[in-house]
């Protein structure tokens, strides 16, 4: 579970490094929660090909959220 709500700004290598670790994520079948993404890296997260790399089931809105899906999906694999 990344919780990113304090995170105001992310410039490009921001943004790659969180491809990065998505795609690292992906290829050792770790689930990944994003949280609290709003306003500009929310921005930059569509810009850059992020979101499209998150299924709806790995975003939520803040960190209660996301570490509710993460036990969901502990309890379910």
């Amino acid at each position: 579970v990344l919780d990113l709500k304090s995170l105001i700004y992310v410039d490009s290598s921001g943004a790659d490094g969180l491809l990065a670790l998505v795609r690292t994520c992906q290829k050792k079948n770790v689930h990944l929660i994003v949280c609290g993404l709003d306003h500009q890296p929310m921005d930059m997260a569509q810009r850059c090909g992020l979101m499209a790399l998150l299924s709806p089931e790995q975003l939520a809105s803040d960190l209660a959220q996301g570490l509710d899906r993460a036990v969901r999906v502990k309890s379910a694999g």
